[in-house]
């Protein structure tokens, strides 16, 4: 669902919501950006521990039938935690990307973009 979601949303956050915030005063620097994709990202996590909560929740009151398990809950629930998560990479990684590559000199780009993929092959 990720590859998806980025496919769809770096496109809906360059000509839709970026041009609308900016239109309502709202201009999102690239440190703002990012900053901003991390919040989100550190909500998909709330998210994903809130759903676990209820699913834990569920099986300790033993609502437990013949047929369905208590920790049976539907995978739709994931979707807004992707749908967090993907929005906090694209402000995060491509505004990252965008930034450490507009802001290095010309004799140093693919040294730092290097480094930025060095990092990211780190994380995964």
């Amino acid at each position: 669902m990720n590859p998806v979601l980025i496919l769809v949303m770096i496109p809906l956050f360059d000509q839709v919501i970026y041009p609308c915030l900016e239109r309502v005063g709202l201009s999102l620097k690239p440190l703002r950006r990012m900053l901003l994709g991390m919040l989100l990202g550190a909500l998909a996590f709330l998210a994903s521990g809130l759903l676990q909560l209820i699913i834990e929740s569920r099986a300790s009151t033993g609502m437990e039938s013949s047929s369905v398990s208590a920790n049976q809950v539907s995978m739709l629930w994931q979707i807004p935690q992707y749908i967090l998560v993907t929005a906090g990479e694209i402000m995060f990684s491509v505004t990252g990307i965008e930034f450490a590559y507009s802001q290095a000199p010309n004799s140093m780009k693919s040294m730092v973009q290097s480094f930025w993929l060095l990092t990211v092959s780190a994380g995964v």
